[in-house]
């Protein structure tokens, strides 16, 4: 097999034009694991209030779990399902 950057006509981006985890915001990827977050306690299938998975993930109490939903305009009670 030949290399493909040594081929004529093959595109290659430089590795610096690639995005990276640097390139996404910790409030961003704090976001995303907010909203991603399920209890992984619990049986699949079984619904659960979202800031008890929050607080499983993160390892925080019931207060700075609510908190911590509220931030990303989620609702803490909402039910989640595994």
């Amino acid at each position: 097999m030949s290399d493909p950057m040594n081929c004529p006509g093959v595109d290659v981006p430089a590795a610096s034009t690639l995005p990276t985890i640097a390139d996404i915001a910790d409030s961003e990827l704090l976001r995303r694991a907010v909203h991603n977050a399920r209890d992984r306690f619990s049986r699949r299938g079984q619904k659960h209030p979202r800031w008890t998975a929050v607080q499983n993930v993160f390892a925080l109490g019931s207060t700075f779990s609510h908190q911590l939903c509220r931030r990303f305009d989620l609702d803490p009670d909402e039910e989640v399902s595994r």
